[in-house]
């Protein structure tokens, strides 16, 4: 149902950008980048610095979040039309 000011009213789904990673973990995983490009003020800053121990590199995730986000952007305007 559209609202007064033309948007839809209905809950969105919220999906994950990467398969096999929660919404969660995404974001916190975001968090993390953002905390250590804030530090990188006094420590340097490596994009091949790993997120955690279990999880891959900041590099990595950045491509797999960029890829997932277009993904997800190119299926909803293909479902548009």
């Amino acid at each position: 149902m559209l609202n007064m000011s033309g948007k839809d009213d209905s809950k969105r789904v919220v999906t994950s950008a990467i398969p096999g990673m929660s919404v969660r973990e995404v974001r916190k995983c975001l968090s993390i980048v953002r905390s250590q490009w804030s530090a990188a003020k006094t420590t340097p800053f490596y994009i091949t610095t790993p997120l955690a121990p279990d999880l891959a590199s900041i590099q990595d995730f950045s491509m797999l979040f960029v890829i997932g986000q277009h993904r997800k952007r190119h299926s909803k305007s293909m479902q548009k039309m």
